[in-house]
Formats: structure tokens, C-alpha cells, sequence
């Protein structure tokens, strides 16, 4: 089953529950359905026992998710039973908004580069007669199913001082970063190079924003501190979302915040569609007019 698929059955299921057509009975409903959907799932080859995975009571849309991708080779129609042929023509648009979103991305990247290449000059030629070291700051961070890519910067901060970790969150007047490093950050365009991994495939316009691995938030790791925080990777990683279209965007210091943003990313993968891609995009837009130059 392909990735993208993952956010089809998420639809499948949650819309054919009885959540989506306005019972009060959803949880048990949907363990029900879950438990009907193990009978076929929980057999792999040669009549090999696979075990039940765990589930949560957090909400429907979420515990199909995680059902989905613990049985990720499963075939769809053994799956959903019969009512997948009614279930499939029910909720088919969903793919295609997620064809449309990668192509989407993809033209925007390579106009991004294109219209955006004499800045990108300027700024490596600023950042190399600054500072010694590479124009672009490479770090890991966590994409789908989490897998990790190597995200790309502008370099904003002194070689030797950089941290590749990402253990070590930016402050205010962080003695680290240089002259030419707090105007980019200031202004986002250190961001930019991203639309690369766009191109590759490794990130999307919108989406969570990538975290590094074993990210901490409030001094905690962050699945600690939030239970359904690995349900954030069931999509590509963005270079804007909803949690940063309503202001949550630098270190995750606080825990109120820091928990916030993963339930705007969880809610983003709940309600995905184009039009909501459009209005973070807008709201995004307007926010960094706004606020230009706040950023540390």
C-alpha cells in the first residue's frame, strides 16, 4: 500500500463510521469495526498469527490511522470486506486531492527556485563573506512513516557553534547565530532552500513541520509529552501548517504550546483537504507580512 493511501483508509473508515453521521455511539461503533477489520488483518503468510496492535481512545480517525499503517501490507478490499467497493466511489476524491497536492508542490518549488534564484545568490554570497563554512546548513529530521531526510537551511549561525543535533534551541540574541544569520531568520528566507526537499519529495507546501529525531519539547521527549504525537508522520512534513498559520512557530520551550502545536498537526491530517491547504497558505502569508523581523 502506498503512503498516500494511509490518508484514503483514514477517509474510508471515519466517514463510514457512526461519528461521521452523527451518532453518539462512535467509540464503541468503531471498535467494533475495528475488531471486524482484525479478523482479516491479523493473519499474515502462511498462516503465520500477527498480533493485534494497540489502540487508543483518543478518537476514530486516529485509531484507524494507526491500525492502517500496522497493517500497511494488507490488501484493501481483504481489509474492508465487501463494502469496499461502495466505500472506494465514496471517498476516490480524496486520492485525487493528494495527486493534486503533490503536483501542486512540485510546480511550486520549481517556480519558488526559479523566480527566487537571485536571492539565493545574494544570500550564499552574504553568508560566505561572513563566515567560513558551506552556504546550506544540513540537519536529519523526521518525514513520513518516519523516515528521515536531510533538511536544507541557509546556514544562519557561526560553523563551529552550529548544532547539528538540534538538542540546543535558538534563543533571543543567540551569540551563535551571525549578522547576516538573524536577518534571514528574522525574516524566514533561511527557509527557503527547503523548496528543494519539496522537489524531492521529502516535504510538502503544507504539512507538520519536520521535527528532528527525538525531538524535546518542555524538556521532555516529545512522545512523552504527547501521546499521538508519531501520528504526525502518517504525511509528508511542510514548510508551513496550521499550527504555524495561527502563530506556533520557534523553540518548544513551554509545554502548553508545545502540545498545542501537535493538535493543530493532528487536526490538519483530520480535516486535509485543498482547501485547507489553501487558507494556512493565506493565513501564513498575511501572518509573516505581519509579523516581519519578530523572529530570533
Amino acid at each position: 500500500m502506498q503512503n498516500e493511501d494511509s490518508i484514503y483508509f483514514l477517509g474510508l473508515v471515519a466517514d463510514s463510521s457512526p461519528r461521521a453521521a452523527g451518532s453518539d455511539s462512535s467509540e464503541d461503533s468503531f471498535h467494533s469495526t475495528l475488531n471486524e477489520t482484525n479478523d482479516h488483518a491479523v493473519s499474515g503468510g502462511e498462516g503465520e498469527q500477527r498480533p493485534n496492535p494497540t489502540v487508543s481512545a483518543t478518537g476514530g480517525i486516529f485509531n484507524v490511522l494507526s491500525f492502517i499503517n500496522f497493517n500497511a501490507s494488507t490488501d484493501m478490499t481483504s481489509t474492508l470486506g465487501r463494502n469496499s467497493s461502495s466505500l472506494d466511489k465514496k471517498l476516490s476524491p480524496r486520492v485525487i486531492q493528494l495527486k493534486i497536492k503533490r503536483a501542486i508542490d512540485v510546480v511550486f518549488a520549481l517556480l519558488g527556485l526559479w523566480f527566487l534564484s537571485p536571492l539565493f545568490i545574494a544570500v550564499a554570497c552574504l553568508i560566505k563573506l561572513e563566515s567560513r563554512g558551506p552556504v546550506f546548513f544540513r540537519q536529519d529530521r523526521t518525514g513520513l512513516d518516519n523516515s528521515t531526510f536531510e533538511i536544507l537551511k541557509f546556514r544562519t549561525m557561526y560553523l563551529d557553534l552550529c548544532d547539528f543535533s538540534g538538542v540546543e534551541q535558538t534563543a533571543p540574541n543567540d551569540a551563535r547565530v551571525t549578522r547576516i544569520g538573524r536577518v534571514l531568520r528574522r525574516t524566514n528566507i533561511d527557509e527557503l532552500p527547503q523548496f528543494i526537499n519539496i522537489l524531492r519529495g521529502d516535504m510538502s507546501l503544507i504539512g507538520p513541520r519536520p521535527h528532528v529525531p527525538n525531538m524535546l519539547a518542555a524538556d521532555l521527549p516529545y512522545e512523552e509529552l504527547v501521546e499521538n504525537y508519531p501520528l504526525r508522520h502518517m504525511v509528508r512534513p511542510g514548510l508551513t501548517g496550521l499550527a504555524q498559520s495561527h502563530g506556533l512557530r520557534g523553540p518548544t520551550i513551554d509545554r502548553g504550546p508545545s502540545v498545542k502545536r501537535i493538535e493543530y498537526d493532528l487536526e490538519y491530517i483530520e480535516r486535509f483537504s485543498l482547501w485547507l491547504d489553501l487558507e494556512i497558505m493565506v493565513r501564513t502569508v498575511i501572518r509573516e507580512l505581519k509579523n516581519c523581523g519578530q523572529g530570533f
